[in-house]
């Protein structure tokens, strides 16, 4: 149904798995594989979510897997039981218990680059993504990517194409929330 994504998944594997082959220290996270089906109805319940997005939840299964390339400095992208601990900050005060009331409150966040949220607009439908700088004060969004699949994609590249710099990816295992 969403072989794209299935396909980048499996990319986003193979360069694990070959950032490993250099580094025997690093620990390639298995990315096909299926959440649980109880994190899932979770995330289900809480937001509805568009179909490629919830596809992409049931199989992009990280404890924590951080890319570093030319464009994101430690880009987190959450799985499915990331991503309710993931807005803590942005939508959600969990110190005070509060919603933070600045946050638009369609917006789900997705993913963060060193706290620069990656969200989509969960009153489209769509998996249009929007980022904005976290620090300003205000949020101030604009479109990143087109799509969920363009986003993935973003991840195996360099933004600049040429660079002397070459993909690095950090993974740390977190076991607690």
């Amino acid at each position: 149904m969403y072989k794209e994504v299935d396909t980048l998944i499996e990319k986003m594997q193979a360069a694990l798995v070959k950032e490993k082959e250099g580094n025997p220290q690093f620990y390639a996270m298995q990315l096909i594989t299926e959440a649980e089906e109880k994190i899932i109805r979770t995330v289900s319940d809480t937001w509805r979510l568009p179909e490629e997005y919830l596809y992409f939840l049931k199989r992009y299964v990280p404890e924590k897997v951080s890319w570093c390339t030319d464009e994101y400095i430690s880009l987190h992208i959450y799985g499915a039981k990331d991503i309710l601990p993931g807005q803590s900050g942005y939508n959600y005060n969990h110190v005070t218990d509060e919603a933070i009331t600045e946050w638009p409150t369609n917006y789900l966040v997705i993913a963060s680059d060193e706290g620069d949220p990656y969200c989509i607009d969960l009153s489209r439908g769509d998996t249009t993504i929007y980022t904005a700088k976290h620090g300003m004060g205000y949020w101030d969004f604009s479109v990143a990517y087109n799509n969920l699949v363009d986003f993935l994609h973003s991840v195996l590249r360099p933004r600049t194409l040429g660079s002397a710099r070459t993909m690095r990816m950090n993974l740390t295992i977190t076991t607690k929330y």
